[in-house]
């Protein structure tokens, strides 16, 4: 887990004033992958990734016009925030000719963002499992074309 404590974050503007923000921020990502060749020509490739990070606001500031933060104890906003990202990708490769490829392609993405910044691991996944996924499938194929032996067969 990466901690960035006292990192200051933009929070927003209005009518010409300028909101910052001191926050303590912390970032974890984890990843795991696997790849398996089912034969010489067929192969996978699978890969899970969590992205949550963290942060909470502990003092606001105003941007002065000399770039100079002056505090701002009368704003009242809560800018803390939780966000996660987390992504599954499955790749199914065949190689049906020397050098063309067709790909299946199936990715899973859910992401959600909310003000509980101060939660579990645990729990916190079971919240982002809850928020609503984005499902794509594609297939893509590539054809290698010789031209030097299409040339020939034309001749």
């Amino acid at each position: 887990m990466g901690d960035n404590p006292g990192d200051l974050g933009f929070i927003g503007a209005y009518n010409k004033t300028v909101w910052f923000g001191k926050r303590d921020v912390k970032t974890l990502e984890n990843s795991f992958s696997g790849k398996y060749m089912v034969s010489r020509l067929i192969s996978t490739s699978l890969l899970f990734r969590h992205f949550w990070q963290t942060a909470d606001y502990r003092g606001y500031y105003i941007l002065n016009t000399d770039g100079s933060l002056a505090p701002d104890p009368d704003l009242v906003y809560d800018a803390n925030f939780n966000y996660n990202f987390f992504s599954i990708d499955l790749v199914i490769g065949w190689e049906f000719a020397p050098g063309s490829m067709l790909s299946l392609v199936w990715k899973n993405n859910i992401e959600s963002e909310n003000k509980a910044y101060n939660i579990k691991y645990l729990d916190n996944l079971d919240r982002l499992f809850n928020a609503s996924q984005l499902n794509m499938i594609s297939i893509k194929a590539l054809y290698h074309l010789d031209y030097l032996m299409l040339k020939r067969r034309k001749h």
